[in-house]
């Protein structure tokens, strides 16, 4: 099993943009599952910066499965995509790890 603290440190090595506002872990690691299919990451991001994140993706995708080799799923979203599905990630970060 692949630790959320090992998981947190490589997230804050590689993610390094000022325009990047939150990282948590979530889903079946953020709760110390024991041998969890792939790694649930949410992140927040200053709109006006949405055409980085397609590379931004593909690049963590690829760098993750080659650190982890578990596949990373990410949840990118705006800080106003976040206002607007407040309750859903209410309900999905509330047992997740703030890694930033």
């Amino acid at each position: 099993m692949v630790s959320v603290e090992l998981i947190s440190a490589w997230l804050r090595t590689v993610i390094r943009q000022e325009w990047i506002l939150e990282i948590w872990i979530f889903g079946s690691v953020a709760m110390k599952a024991e041998n969890p299919n792939d790694v649930d990451v949410f992140v927040k991001y200053r709109g006006e910066r949405s055409r980085e994140i397609p590379p931004l993706r593909r690049e963590l995708e690829f760098k993750f499965l080659q650190s982890f080799h578990v596949p990373l799923h990410l949840l990118l979203l705006t800080e106003q995509e976040c206002f607007e599905q407040s309750v859903f990630l209410g309900n999905a970060l509330a047992r997740g790890v703030r890694v930033k």
